[in-house]
């Protein structure tokens, strides 16, 4: 029998915790703030929360 070892590594992300963030309500705007690099984080009360980093 052959012991295997298995090494697990964890990614850091040394960038900053800044955000710039947008909102959206319409299906138009979720394109076009995806193509601009954001990344769809919720939604509250009908309206779609967008953010990317600084």
């Amino acid at each position: 029998m052959c012991a295997r070892t298995i090494i697990y590594t964890h990614l850091v992300n040394f960038e900053g915790d800044e955000y710039h963030t947008a909102t959206s309500k319409s299906l138009k705007e979720d394109e076009e703030l995806l193509k601009a690099g954001f990344e769809y984080v919720t939604e509250r009360d009908g309206v779609k929360i967008y953010r990317k980093r600084k």
